[in-house]
């Protein structure tokens, strides 16, 4: 039997489908999270690699570093980021802490049409996505029932996307991208309530990003670091059922780097 924890496989709609025998992707998505772990993010997680239709996420590593701190030279890159300006060997230490910390995930995110075409990883590089796992307010943990809250509580995550070549931004590269992350992400750990997204108030493309291509709504405006936070809730809606769709389309597999060829 399929369950949501056997990700090397492929997660589809006709399994939830044949499970449910409806349409209802949130409630097939309910069904198989059940039998998923407590852990914050495990490291089998980060050692996923996800094929999408024209994006591949695959897990941050060393060799990918070189070409990150490049991007990370351009000043507009790092404002709009929230970014600090590291030095290469700075890089590499915050890779290790990446790896190490149960409550971080990154994946670079690659082209998937540079990658079919050349099979090189590095060239293929666009941008990252990333997620930061935190215990949930008060508020959300009200909302879980007893049985729930008898368990680890509930779990905000914080995602942060990057498409760093200009050549493929705003083309939905990074709406998938984003998708993809969160939707592992929550199907590995089910104590994930809410994504929350928290944008500089001068990057208009990412905050039109995250309302009109990702659905998520806005919660509030903090002045002091001059940045909007966006939410979106893990449940039965359009915008969550959309991020379902994205990873039912697509391919998950273990593995350290991408595939030798995706197909």
């Amino acid at each position: 039997m399929f369950l949501a924890r056997d990700i090397a496989v492929s997660f589809s709609l006709d399994f939830v489908e044949e499970l449910r025998g409806t349409r209802d992707v949130s409630a097939g998505w309910d069904m198989c999270t059940r039998a998923t772990r407590n852990d914050v993010m495990d490291a089998s997680t980060k050692q996923l690699v996800v094929v999408g239709a024209r994006v591949v996420l695959v897990p941050y590593r060393a060799h990918h570093v070189p070409k990150y701190h490049h991007w990370m030279q351009d000043a507009e890159l790092r404002h709009l980021t929230g970014s600090e300006e590291l030095t290469l060997a700075e890089e590499y230490e915050m890779l290790d802490s990446w790896c190490n910390d149960e409550e971080k995930l990154t994946y670079i995110v690659l082209a998937r049409e540079l990658y079919d075409k050349h099979g090189d990883c590095e060239a293929s590089m666009i941008g990252d996505v990333n997620l930061f796992l935190s215990d949930a307010d008060d508020e959300d943990v009200g909302a879980w029932s007893a049985v729930e809250r008898t368990s680890p509580g509930p779990l905000v995550g914080e995602v942060n996307i990057m498409i760093a070549e200009a050549a493929f931004r705003r083309r939905g590269l990074g709406a998938e991208a984003a998708s993809l992350a969160m939707a592992v992400a929550a199907q590995r750990s089910p104590r994930i309530c809410r994504f929350e997204a928290k944008i500089g108030n001068a990057n208009d493309a990412s905050i039109r990003m995250f309302e009109e291509r990702l659905g998520f709504l806005f919660v509030r405006n903090v002045a002091a670091f001059e940045e909007k936070t966006f939410a979106l809730c893990v449940g039965d809606s359009r915008a969550w059922n959309r991020c379902l769709a994205a990873l039912g389309r697509a391919r998950v597999v273990p593995g350290s780097s991408a595939p030798a060829r995706v197909v």
